[in-house]
């Protein structure tokens, strides 16, 4: 269902904050924090790497929980986050249908160039792929986790996993148009 100006939106976003944005981002964050606090460069390097990967993860989380939040609640982000919503079919490549001024003030990216800085290199590798893969999962079309909801059995492991990953029903409910439908809720 996906016009061609849908294509070039989203894959232009893409492309933009892959190899634009995000690289600048990163070599900025990493540049100031050699700048401004030196003596703190690679000072994760020797900490275990579970724990590294599941300390960044979880300030990964928050900050684009809350970005993410705000984009909702302020007129400013929500003008720069709208095009995101305005997608009529989910799909991976609607994650990059934001204005680039959105990415730019993405604290989470800021954060992924300050946590290489400080020597959590290889974390931030895995927990971007395992990030991905997440991402993948809540938008995709394939709805995995639908028998999940229509078996009450499955209830509790259901309420469990959707306070710890957004699965395709709560982001499709998130993304939905109207509250009539009894699930949408964009907030």
């Amino acid at each position: 269902k996906r016009t061609f100006g849908d294509w070039v939106q989203e894959a232009g976003g893409f492309l933009v904050l892959s190899f634009a944005i995000k690289p600048l981002i990163v070599l900025s964050a990493y540049f100031v924090g050699h700048w401004l606090i030196p003596d703190f460069q690679n000072t994760v390097a020797n900490l275990s790497l579970p724990l590294v990967f599941v300390l960044y993860l979880l300030v990964d989380d928050v900050l684009q929980y809350w970005y993410h939040r705000f984009g909702h609640e302020y007129q400013f982000l929500w003008k720069l986050h709208r095009p995101h919503h305005q997608a009529e079919e989910m799909g991976f490549f609607v994650s990059y249908r934001n204005a680039g001024l959105y990415y730019l003030l993405m604290p989470n990216i800021w954060w992924l160039g300050l946590a290489v800085f400080l020597g959590a290199a290889q974390a931030v590798a895995l927990a971007l792929i395992a990030k991905q893969l997440i991402i993948i999962s809540s938008r995709s079309t394939v709805r995995w986790d639908e028998f999940l909801y229509n078996r009450p059995v499955f209830n509790p492991l259901t309420t469990i996993l959707e306070r710890i990953f957004v699965t395709p029903a709560f982001h499709y409910a998130h993304h939905g148009k109207s509250m009539i439908d009894g699930v949408s809720a964009l907030n």
